[in-house]
């Protein structure tokens, strides 16, 4: 991504193994943001699904999510390497905020 002070910086993802719970399966993901005017932090989350692949789909989906609601999505400085975009097949509800290469492969 680019910083508010036009430095490239990487953003890190990490996707960690589904593991059951109970009756149903989590998996949790990271996101690292660096340092940009404030202190770099680390946005967890998960998502819950009913066996493992359902719980990984939707993590991957939901990290989409939160990567294409931020202010560097909109202001499109963030991406993936040579892709326009993040690689990332949001739900049908989210198709909306993809642009780019995204947008086209998987809008």
């Amino acid at each position: 991504m680019t910083t508010k002070l036009g430095h490239t910086a990487p953003v890190l993802l990490r996707i960690y193994l589904p593991e059951q719970l109970n009756e149903r399966w989590v998996c949790r993901y990271e996101i690292d943001w660096p340092e940009d005017g404030w202190p770099a932090q680390t946005a967890k989350s998960h998502a819950f699904g009913s066996d493992a692949l359902h719980a990984l789909q939707l993590a991957i989906q939901k990290l989409g999510l939160d990567l294409h609601s931020t202010s560097y999505h909109k202001a499109g400085k963030m991406h993936w390497d040579d892709w326009n975009g993040y690689g990332i097949a949001l739900p049908k509800e989210g198709r909306n905020l993809m642009r780019g290469d995204d947008a086209k492969f998987y809008g």
